[in-house]
């Protein structure tokens, strides 16, 4: 009976609660990205500047990221109220600002943004997770009709 209180315990402090202030500060990382599902995936490098403002419960997310033959900025916010996220993702080499809706699971954030590609019209909405292991922080994105990997980069400090 300890051992079960003290497990509840720990999964009910603020650190399983809202992994989102945790996930503040500089990160850089490598991965894999692809521009549409039915394009291979290229090798990408990302750096991230993260500010955790806790007066709005906002993680601000501001990064520059590169494949081969270029470079692009990302820039989002979210928001967590009682475990749902809000906010926004934009990216300015695709559809542009977008708005983010999900909800906070363990030490993970899950989040989907619906969105049309303004040069080819496709769609490219993605189902997103952004999960904190010890100190690292791997971010997963994955196109919605298909469920195609579209992104998998892991970040450390």
């Amino acid at each position: 009976m300890l051992r079960l209180s003290l497990v509840l315990t720990l999964l009910c402090t603020p650190a399983f609660a809202d992994p989102l202030p945790q996930m503040a500060g500089s990160w850089s990382g490598d991965g894999t990205a692809r521009q549409a599902p039915d394009t291979p995936p290229e090798a990408v490098r990302c750096r991230l500047e993260n500010d955790w403002q806790a007066e709005f419960s906002r993680l601000r997310v501001h990064g520059r990221c590169a494949v081969p033959g270029r470079r692009f900025d990302i820039d989002g916010a979210l928001i967590d109220k009682n475990g749902v996220i809000s906010g926004f993702w934009r990216n300015p080499d695709g559809p542009g600002q977008v708005s983010v809706s999900g909800q906070i699971s363990g030490v993970a954030v899950n989040f989907t943004f619906s969105a049309t590609d303004p040069d080819t019209g496709h769609d490219v909405s993605q189902l997103v997770t952004w999960r904190l292991d010890g100190s690292q922080l791997f971010f997963e994105a994955r196109d919605r009709a298909s469920e195609t990997r579209m992104a998998e980069i892991e970040f450390a400090r």
